[in-house]
């Protein structure tokens, strides 16, 4: 007579095989660890329901259904696409983790939410702006509405909703320790006005150069400031800025690698040697700084990181929806190339 085999009880080490990670992982993830992450326990989670091993409630992560991304045409038109292409896959990739739906939407900044995109809101629906800010009347109302909602690199002053951002204000006092630290006392700062992230980075260069760094004769000889697109236009107008300007400066810090680029092409115009004349560092380390001659300096920002993490504020905020407002502020690193060299 044969016998037959008794079934074994599915058991963790079944969960960790299935995962690809240890059983430690899956212990904690199943008491709810905080050192565990949200995606893991959902993972956990969710192979345990399938093979029939008992979960507590309280191992069930709440997800958020969908994520509407408001941004504009703007963003995604210059040398500044790849930022927030960058920011939507961080933001898609962590929401397809969760089983959780994102839509887009194209508006401007500081325009009312249109009725069906306010129809469409709740506490399970979370909502991102993308590169531009809401009017403070609709922060109020995703405020008081307690939905989820945030900025993302940007921020909301009155801190009614949650916002993330490079550290833009540290980033801009640390390349300014960088340059110094390199001999450079002299400097030139291309900037732009337009947005308050990037008020913010010259805030920080300026700072360190002027203030904090104690060095004798350490200045900041004049500052380009692009109120227009970058363009031809804007090329030939910043040209002739750095041919009036430049006097003794030896180093030139860019807000973006879109105007080092162009300010790089600027000096070649003027027959300015780059780097051995004047070196020139840009802030993102977007593609085209792989792309200069020479190849450009920088300090990077990972973009699709800042992305993924726009959905853990989002469910964190609708988890938890009476808690502080959050204002996320990452830091970056440096990327060494060849625009840059020891005065």
């Amino acid at each position: 007579m044969q016998r037959t085999r008794k079934k074994t009880r599915p058991g963790q080490t079944d969960i960790a095989n299935a995962l690809g990670v240890s059983v430690s992982t899956v212990s904690r993830a199943l008491a709810d660890s905080p050192a565990i992450n949200d995606d893991i326990k959902r993972q956990v989670y969710e192979v345990a329901l399938k093979i029939g091993y008992p979960v507590k409630a309280h191992t069930v992560v709440e997800r958020l259904d969908q994520i509407v991304v408001l941004t504009s045409v703007a963003g995604f038109n210059d040398t500044r696409s790849s930022i927030y292409y960058g920011l939507l896959e961080g933001i898609k990739t962590a929401a397809t983790r969760s089983g959780t739906v994102v839509s887009t939407s194209i508006t401007q900044s500081r325009t009312p939410l249109p009725a069906d995109l306010r129809n469409k809101l709740g506490p399970k629906t979370g909502c991102v702006f993308l590169g531009i800010t809401p009017s403070p009347d609709v922060a109020q109302y995703l405020h008081d509405q307690r939905i989820p909602a945030l900025v993302c690199n940007g921020v909301d002053e009155e801190l009614l909703i949650d916002s993330i951002s490079p550290a833009n204000y540290s980033g801009g006092r640390l390349m300014a320790r960088y340059l110094m630290d390199k001999g450079h006392r002299k400097f030139l700062y291309f900037g732009g006005v337009h947005r308050t992230t990037l008020r913010r980075r010259a805030s920080g260069f300026r700072q360190y150069v002027e203030k904090e760094s104690g060095m004798d004769g350490a200045e900041i000889v004049a500052t380009y400031e692009q109120r227009g697109p970058l363009s031809d236009d804007l090329l030939t107008d910043f040209t002739d800025w750095l041919e009036r300007n430049r006097g003794d400066a030896t180093a030139l810090f860019c807000y973006n690698d879109g105007a080092a680029a162009w300010a790089i092409e600027a000096a070649k115009i003027l027959g300015i040697s780059v780097p051995d004349d004047l070196s020139i560092a840009g802030f993102d380390d977007m593609p085209i700084a792989d792309l200069t001659t020479p190849g450009l300096t920088t300090y990077r920002i990972d973009w699709q990181q800042i992305g993924l993490q726009c959905v853990a504020l989002l469910t964190a905020r609708m988890e938890n929806p009476e808690s502080p407002t959050q204002y996320l502020q990452v830091g970056g690193t440096f990327v060494e190339r060849a625009s840059v060299i020891t005065a």
